[in-house]
């Protein structure tokens, strides 16, 4: 059975096999975990990302979309979902479905393991901690991966996120 962690600190510091982040509806890193991406990698993670959505010939992705990232030398894998519309609405729906697409797809990626991911839909989306924690917490984690960790930067938020955790009987592993 896949391990599941809770831990608080920032995306960019994750050691994992792929990472998983929000992104708004035009793939900017302007924000959030995108924000703490960009400042990491720089220029060239904005410009692949714009490559993505070119090759699919959107100007506007749907919320629920997810893209992955080609990986440079600087990154690994990377998924961006868009957790939001463009008035930064969220539904559980959305953010259930892309994130079964990204571990699906994570499963079938040799060399994959181990999925780092952000509370999608809670920076920028109306989407409350407690239910993506409620989601995290309960969504099927495919084989072979090994681990899915929740990477929460916000020392409020994560303490809300170990709150849930505990009251849904501690299905997560919380590390500090």
């Amino acid at each position: 059975m896949a391990e599941r962690i809770i831990r608080q600190g920032d995306i960019v510091d994750t050691v994992a096999d792929a990472i998983v982040f929000s992104t708004n509806e035009h793939l900017f890193l302007s924000g959030g975990a995108g924000a703490s991406l960009l400042g990491k990698h720089g220029k060239p993670l904005q410009e692949a990302m714009q490559r993505v959505m070119a090759r699919r010939g959107l100007k506007v992705a749907s919320r629920g979309s997810v893209f992955e990232i080609e990986p440079e030398e600087s990154w690994g894998r990377m998924f961006a979902v868009v957790a939001a519309n463009g008035f930064y609405e969220t539904t559980r729906e959305d953010t259930e479905a892309a994130l079964h697409e990204v571990l699906h797809r994570c499963s079938e990626t040799d060399g994959v393991k181990t999925v780092a991911i952000t509370a999608l839909g809670t920076g920028y989306g109306n989407m409350e901690i407690e239910d993506f924690v409620a989601l995290f917490c309960a969504i099927e984690i495919p084989a072979p991966l090994e681990s899915l960790e929740l990477v929460i930067h916000s020392e409020i938020l994560f303490r809300e996120a170990c709150e849930m955790n505990e009251q849904l009987g501690m299905p997560a592993d919380v590390r500090h």
